[in-house]
């Protein structure tokens, strides 16, 4: 299939996405370069509006190396585009401010500074949803940045794999943030105390990836947090039914989503089903395979030494117009739809 033929066949696209798995760094470049150049021929160009571009890991450089011309070109011909993500190590003020409509953007300095915060703010102020991943926030843990126009525009950030020095600075002068990202970055309940404290309208929060996120963990996620809607804690083996019944004891009220993918070798059935009970407005349940899941078809499961209890989860969820989703990568676990649908149902 040739790439450029392809788009010039579908002047109307709007959303273009590109993977192309692990390259070599510099042949990857040259793919980026490459792909950017496509893109501004396109005939879609100028309706485009979200462009993901991920070539291979070099990628991570794009900001900084020297395709400036290449980027210049593409915020001319697609004067539209809301969504530009490419991993970036190296911050490039100029280069941001060539899109000024972006509402998402993919950013990854490796210190993060307030002059970041300013220029982001000054050229973006539409934007929404940051990602920043293993950077430092670069001024004093008491002092607070001044974010401008990310105080009331920005509602999403990533902020993973990072050191959370400085971040309740930042939450706090985020006013407007509901759904927060923290994967593998905070390192004890004390420290998710403090940090989550910090934003008072979060409704979706993910943390994680390690065996901090115990007992104790979830019990300060849930004091901080009373009003979740969304809550992943995923990837930990030392979770016990003790989690669950804090969960459903203080976010039963307002809980809709939960994911437990990899972390459910210390979790019994009948505490899963009995917290599905008591959260009446759960509506989506995120489980995998680790810890006990045994498959029979594709419909069916059970949690041993306990008996199957798929049905009766199942059957609790539909009533309320939910789903269970099995996931057995990491890697298809991705945002529900607002009316329901999931590939993964």
């Amino acid at each position: 299939l040739n790439f450029e033929s392809f788009l010039q066949q579908c002047p109307n696209l709007t959303q273009l996405t590109i993977d192309g798995g692990i390259q070599h760094e510099r042949t990857a470049m040259l793919t980026t370069r490459h792909l950017l150049r496509t893109v501004v021929r396109a005939a879609c160009a100028p309706r485009l509006k979200i462009l993901k571009l991920c070539p291979g890991f070099a990628t991570a450089n794009v900001w900084g190396s020297g395709l400036t011309s290449e980027l210049c070109a593409l915020a001319k011909a697609c004067p539209l585009l809301e969504v530009v993500v490419v991993s970036s190590t190296d911050f490039d003020h100029e280069q941001l401010g060539l899109f000024p409509n972006l509402e998402e953007a993919q950013f990854w300095p490796d210190l993060l500074e307030q002059a970041h915060l300013e220029h982001i703010s000054r050229c973006c102020p539409r934007l929404s949803t940051l990602d920043v991943n293993s950077t430092t926030l670069g001024w004093a843990t008491d002092s607070t940045p001044f974010c401008a126009s990310l105080s009331t525009s920005l509602q999403t950030l990533l902020f993973t794999e990072s050191s959370v020095a400085g971040l309740p600075a930042l939450l706090q002068a985020l006013p407007s943030l509901t759904s927060l990202d923290l994967w593998h970055s905070l390192e004890g309940a004390v420290q998710a105390a403090e940090v989550l404290n910090s934003c008072p309208k979060l409704r979706e929060l993910k943390v994680g990836g390690s065996e901090i996120v115990d007992d104790d963990f979830v019990s300060a996620i849930c004091a901080a947090q009373p009003a979740l809607e969304t809550l992943d804690i995923s990837n930990t083996n030392v979770l016990t039914d003790a989690a669950l019944f804090t969960i459903q004891q203080q976010l039963a009220a307002t809980l809709r989503r939960l994911t437990l993918v990899y972390a459910l070798k210390g979790l019994s059935a009948p505490a899963v089903l009995q917290l599905v009970e008591e959260c009446q407005h759960l509506t989506t349940l995120k489980l995998n395979e680790e810890g006990g899941f045994e498959y029979y078809g594709d419909r069916e499961f059970s949690l041993y030494p306990a008996q199957p209890h798929y049905v009766e989860i199942e059957s609790v969820l539909q009533h309320r117009g939910g789903k269970l989703v099995d996931v057995e990568d990491e890697d298809q676990i991705g945002d529900d739809d607002e009316d329901g649908s999931d590939a993964d149902e």
